[in-house]
């Protein structure tokens, strides 16, 4: 009676029917829009059971325009300083966060009237300054997220660490439970050689004293069967849950540097950036994201902060990142303040993969005479990137290297043989 006294209120506020031969819901329903971009499934459910799905939607995805982008990063900031979010709303914040900043863009008219004053800044100073002033506030905001995703990034990490200790001290009673399977695994075997060499050597009499002892030991090998699958099951169980947990310990907090690593990646990469952040502040971003390895999916430890230091103060020699403070950074930053956190991505390669992978793009080594983007001061190491795409130089042409050519020919050729005589056999 409740359930059909709920449905009737519902057909009241948002009627619908239902045809039974179709099997199909007509009416109208109320939905929640999304207030952050990205993919959006809509999903239909009974109020009363919003556990089970009836129907979904198309995915739709949200993007935001140039006049939402403003309320769009307020709205992630505040869910950022929420007393109540967790790790995994943190998380979904950092991905929104990525969204907006990979997308936005502003109105072709007003940038092609940005860069008209540009051009003119000494003679319309002032007006310059005035178109500024709209993406004003969207960049206080943009900066605010981006501190307060380091903040969830340096708690992610406080986590792993006590995660980390609490399985640390797992592991060693694991590894005491190992020792003593493996010592009773030893006895048994004695004892199994020593019965083996006293019945096939002993007399008669010996023999009838052997079965007597032999009954015995039976009897205690009987009672030491009824406790060997105790220890092995508590050593087996003991182990699957730290394997289990030290995985999701470790692929929590890859996830989020991936996640931090997605919104240094977003706003340099982004042409617009300058409009929201400064070029000094765009070049401590790419400074930080130099350190970040997309193979090993973790940063590397900055050479600008103390080795052994937690985002907490704590000293912890096992830190394998340090929550970089960009107040720590030289200033100004110069290209070997690159080439010293290039060294620090390479070492934690070198320990990690036992390799230093090549990140350059095919097109730069299939079209060596392709040349890169250039450019000065700030504005060349704000957006000087490892895996940015080459253009071409206007006054050569670009020529295809025949050896590179030939090379990835093969390869392709002998990944296609190989396919076909291991895998389609």
């Amino acid at each position: 009676q409740q359930q059909q006294q709920q449905q009737q209120q519902q057909q009241q506020n948002y009627p619908f029917h239902i045809d039974h031969q179709s099997k199909t819901v007509w009416g109208t329903v109320p939905f929640y829009s999304p207030r952050t971009p990205g993919h959006v499934v809509l999903r239909l459910y009974w109020a009363d059971e919003p556990l089970y799905t009836l129907a979904t939607g198309p995915t739709l995805f949200i993007q935001c325009s140039s006049n939402d982008v403003e309320p769009t990063l307020r709205f992630i900031l505040s869910n950022f300083k929420s007393k109540h979010r967790n790790n995994t709303t943190s998380l979904s914040s950092l991905h929104s966060l990525a969204s907006v900043l990979s997308k936005f863009a502003p109105d072709p008219n007003a940038s092609s009237n940005q860069q008209q004053q540009h051009h003119h800044h000494n003679r319309h100073h002032n007006n310059y300054h005035d178109s500024n002033n709209r993406w004003d506030g969207a960049g206080r905001a943009t900066w605010g997220c981006i501190c307060e995703s380091k903040k969830v990034l340096e708690a992610c990490g406080t986590e792993y660490l006590k995660q980390k200790e609490k399985l640390e001290k797992i592991k060693e009673e694991v590894d005491d439970l190992e020792q003593q399977v493996l010592l009773l695994e030893e006895q048994q075997q004695q004892e199994e050689i020593g019965n083996t060499n006293d019945v096939n050597n002993g007399s008669s009499n010996k023999n009838t004293a052997q079965d007597d002892r032999g009954g015995t030991d039976n009897g205690q090998d009987g009672d030491e069967e009824e406790n060997e699958p105790t220890l092995q099951e508590t050593y087996r169980d003991k182990k699957n849950f730290y394997m289990k947990h030290m995985a999701s310990n470790e692929r929590r907090w890859k996830d989020s540097q991936m996640a931090f690593a997605a919104i240094l990646k977003a706003i340099l990469n982004n042409r617009s950036a300058n409009l929201l952040l400064k070029q000094d502040l765009l070049v401590k971003l790419r400074l930080e994201y130099d350190l970040y390895c997309s193979f090993c999916e973790a940063f590397a430890p900055s050479p600008f902060a103390e080795r052994g230091t937690s985002g907490d103060g704590n000293n912890n020699d096992d830190v394998t990142f340090v929550v970089v403070d960009s107040s720590k950074f030289p200033y100004p930053i110069t290209e070997e303040h690159f080439r010293a956190c290039a060294q620090s991505r390479m070492t934690m390669q070198v320990e990690t993969l036992g390799f230093v992978p090549n990140e350059k793009l095919l097109q730069s080594i299939v079209m060596p005479t392709v040349e890169g983007g250039g450019g000065g001061g700030n504005h060349h190491l704000a957006h000087r990137n490892k895996n940015q795409a080459p253009t071409p130089s206007p006054n050569k042409p670009p020529k295809m290297d025949r050896d590179a050519v030939g090379t990835f020919n093969r390869l392709s050729q002998s990944m296609c043989q190989l396919y076909q005589e291991v895998y389609m056999t």
